[in-house]
């Protein structure tokens, strides 16, 4: 995919494989067709660098994440922004920001993990924190909802471990 102007962080598929969303280093979210390859659109919000993009379950929105714990969530069709969460302290510090997001199943949650020892849960329409869920890390590289949207998973940068937290409750149920 050619369109950005810096290196390109990280990239997603909608489900049905019909669109790609780009993250890159210049600040810049790009909706490609993902067949063809064309450029269909330009998202512009983020003033530091993109380090996570993913699509909801619908396909209908897009949350993205960069270097100052900035998240956004937009509109995919008509590239509005619908929602800002503040997942860190707003500033950009080397290695840190938000470095994972993910949509629950139904869409009603966002699950994000970042350099903080977090893994926080958002109310993806308003934006309000849910939860945050300790993992006794220091920095959370990846994360994820389950497909029922019970459970949330992830891992830090330190410790050889996964983690695995009941969604409602927050309780940890599972090491591996």
């Amino acid at each position: 995919l050619r369109g950005h102007e810096r290196p390109i962080y990280h990239v997603s598929f909608r489900e049905d494989g019909k669109y790609v969303v780009s993250g890159s280093s210049d600040s810049i979210i790009k909706l490609w067709d993902g067949s063809t390859g064309t450029e269909l659109m330009t998202f512009r919000g983020h003033k530091e660098p993109l380090t996570c993009v993913a699509f909801s379950t619908d396909g209908n929105r897009i949350v993205t994440g960069g270097r100052d714990g900035i998240m956004k969530v937009w509109d995919m069709s008509t590239g509005t922004e619908l929602t800002t969460i503040q997942h860190g302290d707003g500033k950009v510090h080397p290695g840190q920001g938000t470095w994972s997001v993910a949509f629950s199943p139904d869409g009603k949650h966002i699950v994000s993990g970042g350099s903080n020892d977090k893994i926080k849960i958002w109310d993806a329409a308003t934006g309000a924190e849910v939860m945050a869920l300790g993992t006794g890390e220091t920095g959370v590289l990846s994360v994820e909802f389950a497909a029922d949207g019970r459970r949330v998973i992830g891992c830090g940068r330190l410790e050889p471990v996964v983690r695995v937290w009941d969604a409602e409750t927050g309780t940890e149920v599972l090491t591996l």
